[in-house]
C-alpha cells in the first residue's frame, strides 16, 4: 500500500500535464492502465512517451490534498 509514503514531486507551472516516474509506480502497486502512446516533449526538447495512466491519483503538500490522472 503506497498511501502516506513519501515521494517527491516536482511541479511545473508551466506544464498542463502531469507524470510520475515509471519505477514509482512499479514500487509502489500503483493501478497503471496501459494507453495508446502519447508523445510529450520536455523542458530540454526531449521527446518522451506516456504509455500508461493512474486514473484519480491522490497525493497532500503542506496540507492541501489534490486528485489528478497522471
Amino acid at each position: 500500500d503506497f498511501k502516506n509514503r513519501l515521494i517527491i514531486i516536482l511541479i511545473d507551472s508551466g506544464s498542463n500535464l502531469y507524470f510520475i516516474s515509471p519505477d514509482v509506480v512499479k514500487r509502489s502497486g500503483i493501478e497503471a492502465t496501459v494507453i495508446d502512446p502519447l508523445p510529450v516533449s520536455v523542458a530540454d526538447g526531449t521527446k518522451l512517451m506516456g504509455t500508461a495512466v493512474c486514473n484519480g491519483f491522490n497525493w497532500e503538500m503542506q496540507g492541501t490534498s489534490f486528485q489528478a490522472d497522471i
